[in-house]
């Protein structure tokens, strides 16, 4: 799998486990509003949520080292002509 790939896929699973991360906490939320013992079982969602953040940090720096080494890949110094004062290129100094 090339880098780019790699990095497109890794920013779609990033933003899926930010919609869980939404959704964990919306659970969460509810359950404490319930009072009594809400606040123990909050407590215990609470905990695979952070969990859920580090994973997304891990992913996220992933993410960017890949898309960096896809961005540092040079292009051969022909891919782009060289612009000289007056619009004219390398390519037609030398041609005429």
């Amino acid at each position: 799998m090339s880098c780019g790939r790699a990095a497109i896929g890794g920013a779609g699973l990033i933003t899926g486990l930010v919609a869980l991360q939404a959704v964990t906490a919306m659970v969460a939320e509810a359950i404490e509003n319930t009072g009594g013992a809400g606040t123990t079982v909050a407590g215990l969602v609470f905990g695979p949520q952070a969990v859920n953040a580090l994973v997304i940090m891990m992913l996220l720096g992933n993410v960017l080292r890949r898309a960096r080494s896809v961005t540092d890949r040079t292009a051969p110094t022909d891919a782009v002509p060289e612009v000289l004062p007056g619009n004219r290129t390398r390519s037609s100094r030398l041609s005429g």
